[in-house]
């Protein structure tokens, strides 16, 4: 189990390599997400991220916000885990791929989907070996868009690894009033 410094260390490291890989990647078409650590709640609840990201037809921002459970159900490489993630909304309707079109585009592989917490959470793994691609999406209420995470690498464990983990990450994700 993380000791509270681990787990604030960890979440630092997340949204620190979320905010370099957007400035170094995005192109003036691109959304770019910026990133608010919310301090710690006590211990009995889940910690929040917040994603301000870009609302795809409007350019107005979006607050996007995760629950991240204090006991993640993995164990493998947690004290030092580096990943780097793109998180975006990207439009539903004609003409656009639908969630599970485009997480298997995002990584070359089908897409499965599954019910966590009630949601359908799209996911697709780009391969079994260590440090594969994963890409999830979700569906936000209420709005003709959804949001995706592509996690572009993970350098300890393996993605099917933290899939739990970030399959109900993905689930939790809700606007922010």
């Amino acid at each position: 189990m993380l000791t509270s410094k681990e787990w604030n260390s960890m979440k630092q490291l997340i949204l620190t390599c979320v905010l370099l890989l957007a400035a170094a990647c995005s192109a003036p078409s691109t959304p770019t997400p910026t990133v608010e650590v919310i301090p710690n709640p006590p211990i009995s609840t889940p910690s929040q991220v917040t994603l301000s990201l870009s609302d795809p037809f409007t350019d107005e921002v979006v607050n996007v916000i995760f629950e991240l459970p204090e006991n993640w159900p993995i164990t493998a490489g947690l004290s030092n885990l580096r990943i780097v993630v793109i998180p975006t909304l990207k439009p539903l309707g004609e003409g656009n791929p639908t969630p599970s079109e485009s997480v298997s585009q995002a990584v070359g592989t089908p897409a499965e989907t599954l019910t966590v917490n009630g949601r359908e959470v799209f996911m697709a793994i780009g391969g079994a070996a260590p440090n594969s691609p994963l890409s999830l999406a979700v569906t936000l209420p209420d709005r003709n868009y959804f949001l995706q995470i592509n996690v572009l690498q993970i350098f300890e464990g393996t993605a099917a690894d933290y899939r739990e983990a970030l399959q109900r990450i993905i689930a939790s994700a809700r606007l922010s009033s």
